[in-house]
């Protein structure tokens, strides 16, 4: 069993309860090289504006889904087909039962899908179908900034 934390260390500066609130101070986080090493390799841009849309509905799954997404969608190329069993450990959280997972996750999915409607996601009684979208940001505005 090997584990992997993204994350060595944090100074965070921030109220969850207002998090359009400007700080004092400035957070940072510290990460693990190799994951750095990963994401400056392979980065997938997100957009600001929805990160901020959806932390103000204070959903955590609903931030989890949609950088999910996004990085899903930044290399699928075929539809791939996930099942509710195998989705539900990728966000954590014990849910006890996989129908509790999947109300709650189709529920903040919803929420998603309006600020990201790229994304072309088949939800059904046995998992999630993803097919191949466009990036919610695309990746040459990324290039074209190095």
């Amino acid at each position: 069993d090997r584990r992997f934390c993204p994350v060595e260390g944090s100074d965070l500066f921030w109220d969850p309860k207002s998090p359009g609130q400007v700080s004092l101070w400035q957070s940072t986080i510290l990460l693990n090289q190799t994951f750095f090493e990963e994401i400056i390799r392979r980065p997938v841009p997100v957009d600001m504006n929805v990160l901020r849309a959806l932390a103000k509905s204070r959903s955590p799954l609903a931030l989890d889904i949609y950088q999910w997404l996004t990085y899903r969608m930044s290399y699928l190329s075929n539809p791939t087909s996930i099942q509710w069993e195998n989705l539900g450990p990728q966000f954590g959280g014990d849910y006890g039962r996989t129908r509790d997972f999947k109300a709650r996750f189709l529920r903040h999915l919803k929420h998603v899908l309006e600020l990201y409607p790229q994304a072309r996601v088949e939800p059904s009684s046995s998992g999630l179908k993803l097919l191949p979208s466009r990036p919610h940001v695309p990746m040459r505005l990324l290039r074209g900034r190095r």
